[in-house]
């Protein structure tokens, strides 16, 4: 027998009344001499000790009342066998989830608590039965991974009775970084408990019950429940906020990012907590090698931008991280990046009328433009002047373009050496000028063994003075022209007396025309020829035939040409994703059909292939991957031994943890029965019901009322 209200068995103690009332108010016999009356005191004796025993009598009656009492208000009870009885109960089927997501892994002990709610977990499959049916499964399931060759088939969950099966998959439990979908994992946990035949049946959820995912659920959400469910949740943690500092996101200041020239990196950090933090020491790692540290303050919920300015590493993939001190949650801690530096472009400048002073040449302004250096006195560029005579002579392998400028002829041997230099991915741009001739620029240049012009050259046309022409369209989503998207006006101001005709330019697919005049003349047009890029610029590179080198524009304009031309976009941020979103790595025209391999950050290798999206006018050759491992630095080997990184971060969304209290899961969750235990206080309330007990204080009240019904009867006789 065990009692509900045990600190009550102190009113027991209230059965010294009656025994104090009666030693204080026993009756004494009195004393009467009677000489020689013999008879007398032996019939008095016999009277004083029948009185005896009906006070004791009286007095048992009493206390034993005032005892049962006592009992009755402690709530007594009879447990039955615990084992016994729930094996008199009818089968039952569980479904138990277990949630594996990012905020799982905080430490507020010395374990994650993905790794204690295993152990929970544990403790609620230890008594279950043979005719019991169980099924653990994570709230966030694996999502197949695409891209890995011999992908086993998906398995099919189902309930089952083997506790080796249970324990194996309580065993394999780890953490995941996909999208909280609660409607889908619930109803799945459903669907298995209403497939089920067991008459009873059990959902229980162990999670830290953080409001991500929580947000707009219901269970009104769904169509149908299954019947005669239990409810059963087991909170991880308390129900109060987690404190938790958050580096959300990274940017890097405009490309391209050129070796020696200064870098500025801002990190975004929030505070996720109620309380502040002082002093919070942000590492900027690079290669890993620290390059900068900064000590932060934050407020409750403050979001802080930390600036850093370094300088950029020699050419070639670089990989870097944002690291804040290490907190409860060290997954979130953590922000990789990865970008590209390259060494300035070495362009070779070709001046077809060199002058007695560079003032004078064809290529002053060209020159000029390409110059301008960094506060640093760091240059984007490394323009190599030489004259068209002398071009026999220069390795076009040592330079990322090459520009032409009014030249009027070129030897066979430089036209298939400039040819093969493009076609290996160089970058050629071609300036008219009083010394190209149409006829031989196309014999040299518009042949089927050397095709660098798109289209055969015509006359020159020389406008009016009073008329000249002006640029009236621009191709603003152009890499080369993105710069005057939004200020067109820039470029229209130019005046433009001379230019050179084209052929048509609508039976070349691969031409482009970038710049257009007044009269619809092509001014900049540009093809592909293998790997590299051709550029025809119709006009002068100096002020012969226009008045665009002397405008401010020319300068924006020439580095937007040479840039794009030499690749410099690809000194620039590379890839990074955000789990578990999908990434869209982007690949050549010449990739379609070719395959890839990721390398992940912890050694996995994934195979994925490039494939052609979009229509025939806008072909896109892209590879999606989403088969993530963990977050970090990912290797990419893609056609023809190109490398590349890509940086993967764990979800933000986990990051925010504030928690839903009992009363916020109540609502969401009606209209089943819910119940709530605390890891804290797990174990200690048992709400089975197969645990049987029965209620005695009713007895004990009934023998009370007797008792003292006895007692009145009997003292009223006396």
């Amino acid at each position: 027998m065990t009692f509900l209200q045990p600190l009550l068995l102190f009113g027991t103690l209230a059965t010294a009344v009656p025994i104090l009332i009666h030693l204080i108010y026993r009756r004494r016999a009195l004393v009467h001499y009677f000489p020689a009356v013999r008879f007398l005191l032996l019939a008095d004796k016999r009277t004083a000790r029948k009185f005896r025993l009906h006070q004791w009598l009286l007095l048992a009656l009493r206390v034993l009342a005032i005892l049962l009492l006592a009992l009755a208000l402690a709530h007594p009870y009879l447990a039955g066998d615990r084992a016994q009885a729930m094996a008199a109960q009818p089968p039952q089927a569980n479904v138990i989830l277990i949630d594996n997501s990012l905020s799982m892994q905080y430490r507020d002990q010395e374990t994650p608590r993905l790794q204690r709610a295993k152990a929970l977990v544990a403790q609620v499959l230890q008594p279950l039965r043979a005719q019991d049916s169980a099924l653990v499964l994570p709230l966030l399931p694996d999502a197949p991974k695409s891209g890995t060759p011999g992908t086993p088939p998906e398995v099919i969950d189902v309930l089952s009775q083997s506790r080796d099966t249970w324990e194996a998959d309580l065993a394999a439990m780890v953490p995941n970084h996909a999208a909280v979908d609660l409607h889908r994992t619930l109803q799945h946990a459903f669907d298995l408990l209403r497939q089920s035949a067991a008459p009873r049946r059990r959902l229980v959820i162990v999670s830290d019950f953080t409001v991500n995912g929580w947000e707009s659920f219901h269970l009104s959400q769904f169509d149908v429940l299954p019947e005669r469910l239990d409810l059963h949740l087991i909170r991880l943690g308390t129900a109060e906020r987690d404190a938790n500092v958050v580096v959300e996101s990274l940017t890097i200041a405009e490309p391209p990012f050129i070796e020696g020239i200064p870098l500025e990196v801002t990190a975004v950090l929030r505070n996720r907590s109620a309380a502040p933090r002082r002093n919070l020491p942000v590492d900027l790692r690079v290669d890993q090698r620290k390059v900068g540290q900064q000590l932060v303050d934050l407020q409750p919920d403050e979001q802080v931008a930390v600036p850093f300015r370094i300088t950029a590493p020699a050419g070639g993939l670089h990989q870097g991280e944002i690291r804040l001190e290490e907190d409860a949650l060290s997954e979130d801690d953590h922000f990789y990046f990865a970008f590209q530096t390259l060494a300035p472009a070495r362009i070779l400048i070709v001046d077809g009328d060199p002058g007695p002073s560079l003032f004078e040449s064809e290529i002053f302004y060209l020159m000029q433009a390409l110059q301008p250096v960094t506060a640093l006195q760091q240059a984007l560029f490394h323009p190599i002047p030489v004259p068209w005579e002398g071009l026999d002579h220069e390795r076009f392998e040592d330079y990322q373009v090459v520009v032409l400028c009014n030249v009027e002829a070129v030897s066979p041997q430089v036209r298939q050496r400039l040819y093969q230099f493009v076609n290996a991915g160089g970058g050629l741009l071609l300036f008219a000028g009083n010394h190209v001739h149409a006829k031989p620029y196309n014999t040299m240049f518009y042949r089927s063994d050397t095709l660098l012009l798109p289209v055969a050259l015509g006359e020159p046309v020389q406008q009016p003075e009073e008329q000249p022409q002006t640029i009236a369209r621009i191709d603003p989503a152009h890499e080369a022209l993105r710069l005057f998207a939004s200020e067109p006006t820039l470029l229209q101001r130019s005046r433009f007396y001379r230019y050179l005709a084209l052929g048509a330019l609508d039976t070349v697919p691969q031409a482009k025309t970038l710049l257009t005049l007044d009269s619809g003349a092509p001014l900049l047009v540009e093809h592909g020829v293998g790997h590299g890029r051709v550029m025809m610029f119709t006009s002068t590179a100096d002020r012969d035939w226009s008045d665009l080198p002397t405008r401010p524009v020319y300068v924006p304009l020439i580095h937007g040409l040479i840039s794009y031309l030499s690749n410099l976009s690809a000194a620039s941020q590379r890839p990074n994703a955000i789990l578990p979103a999908p990434v869209t790595l982007r690949g050549q025209s010449e990739d379609d059909g070719a395959s890839l391999t990721i390398q992940t950050a912890d050694g996995h290798e994934r195979l994925l292939r490039y494939a052609a999206e979009g229509g025939p006018d806008n072909p896109n050759v892209v590879a999606h991957f989403s088969a993530y491992t963990v977050p970090g630095i990912y290797q990419i080997s893609g056609p023809q031994g190109r490398q590349d990184l890509l940086a993967v971060n764990a979800t933000r969304a986990e990051s925010n943890l504030t928690k839903l209290d009992n009363s916020a899961l109540e609502a969401r969750l009606q209209p089943l029965p819910l119940w709530v235990e605390e890891e804290a206080t797990f174990g200690q309330t048992d709400r089975n019901p197969a645990t049987p007990s029965k209620e005695l204080a009713s007895f004990f009240l009934l023998a009370v009322v007797g008792l003292l019904a006895i007692e009145n009867v009997y003292a009223n006789r006396l």
